[in-house]
């Protein structure tokens, strides 16, 4: 025998090699015909629960619009040519717009817009819910000036009869009601008609939101995508199992968005056009009593043209009427700027201080702050908590600044009226030289 050969022997036993078996089908083909009725029933149980969850899951739909937001910025500013300072600003637009978007107030004004106060669901036989959102079952009146206890509360509906129905809640109301007439419930008047269309649920519930809570439920639903690779892009989308509604809350959010922009355009530039009309009048004024002191001074002193010297003094002469135009101007800003602050109104809508050459820094520093202040509580979006801690800081803050332009203000009066003195001072001796 050849060494190699024995050698393996020796080290593999020929009794412990293992050779490779066929698959026997047989084997579990009898398996499954002795058992096939466990195999049935899996299959049935799989299929059964595929259905339910079919038929009892609430479908969830997605909607979405984009907002282009406007480039304010004009086009000849030399630093939106340098790329990083234009991408920075973009970013910096984009998440001002964001905190705009996600405001309590905007969400508010959306949900008075869209008159929605009443949420039907229909009820199946076994446990399926579907909201009613075009098609309410019933239709209710209430009468606003009861209590409203029932605020957030659900309600249950089932047709009693052709003339009445069941009308309960899980808090001990079961009482049954007639159609179209008024009833009261510990204070609460309403009454009930019933839609011709049915539809086709065993019975229907109903709840009366709060507008706050309401507005907090699709605010929080709200996703702001914003796209800056593309531009200043906002992408806005919401979930729900009513498709219609999701589609109608972002179109009438991106309506007040859009809406609560021009508007505060228009409020600016209405009082910019108010204050400049006011400002031409008194210029007009102004004018109108320089000429008529000149034609007055020619004809009382039968002089055609003034000599060299009395034109110079003349000239200086006109000049502090410029100087009193200007201080005017400023006197009347400065007035304008403490009614309007001490009014309370927002200050957003405030007229630049340039347009009345009110080139005074500290004072148009605390106005810009001011507005900062404003619109970050609006963008805190906590208008319906009064007592809410970010809310009272920023009221305390804002206090503070309206404090401080008005001792700004106070100052600039009193400078004002100074300088108003020492010209007039100094115009009284021009005239006299004038006058020789």
């Amino acid at each position: 025998m050849d060494p190699t050969q024995q050698q393996y022997n020796n080290n593999y036993p020929l009794a412990n090699i293992q050779t490779e078996k066929p698959f026997n089908w047989r084997k579990y083909i009898f398996l499954f015909l002795t058992n096939w009725y466990w195999f049935l029933i899996t299959v049935f149980i799989g299929i059964s629960i595929a259905y339910l969850k079919n038929r009892y899951t609430q479908t969830q739909y997605q909607a979405s619009a984009t907002l282009l937001i406007e480039d304010e910025e004009g086009s000849g500013d030399i630093l939106t040519e340098i790329r990083s300072v234009r991408r920075r600003r973009t970013e910096t637009d984009l998440a001002n717009e964001l905190a705009k978007l996600n405001a309590f107030s905007l969400h508010r004004r959306t949900i008075d817009s869209l008159g929605w106060d009443i949420f039907w669901t229909g009820h199946g036989r076994v446990a399926m819910e579907r909201p009613l959102y075009n098609a309410p079952p019933y239709f209710m009146e209430i009468d606003t000036a009861s209590a409203d206890w029932y605020i957030n509360q659900i309600f249950f509906v089932e047709n009693y009869n052709v003339e009445s129905l069941k009308f309960y809640n899980k808090n001990g109301i079961d009482t049954i009601l007639s159609y179209n007439s008024w009833h009261e419930l510990m204070g609460w008047k309403f009454r009930i008609s019933k839609n011709e269309i049915p539809t086709g649920y065993a019975s229907n519930s109903f709840m009366i939101f709060d507008p706050n809570t309401l507005t907090n439920r699709f605010r929080s639903k709200m996703v702001y995508t914003p796209n800056a690779q593309a531009g200043t892009v906002i992408t806005i989308s919401s979930q729900g199992p009513v498709s219609d509604m999701e589609i109608d809350y972002i179109n009438k959010l991106c309506e007040s968005y859009i809406y609560t922009g021009l508007e505060r355009k228009r409020l600016i530039a209405e009082n910019t056009l108010e204050f400049v009309n006011d400002q031409i009048l008194i210029i007009q004024d102004s004018l109108y009593k320089t000429e008529e002191q000149l034609l007055s001074f020619r004809i009382n002193k039968n002089v055609v043209d003034l000599s060299t010297e009395g034109q110079q003094v003349y000239t200086k002469l006109l000049n502090f009427y410029n100087q009193k135009t200007q201080l005017n101007l400023k006197q009347n800003y400065y007035e304008y700027l403490k009614e309007y602050i001490e009014s309370k109104h927002d200050p957003q809508a405030i007229v630049a201080p340039i347009l009345s050459d009110a080139d005074d820094q500290m004072l148009i520093t605390q106005v810009v702050s001011l507005q900062q202040l404003y619109e970050e509580r609006e963008l805190l979006g906590f208008s319906a908590e009064s007592v809410n801690p970010g809310l009272v800081r920023i009221n305390s803050r804002i206090q503070t600044a309206r404090k401080k332009i008005l001792e700004i203000i106070h100052e600039l009066i009193q400078n004002n009226e100074l300088s108003w003195k020492q010209i007039d001072v100094e115009e009284k001796q021009i005239q006299k030289q004038l006058l020789q």
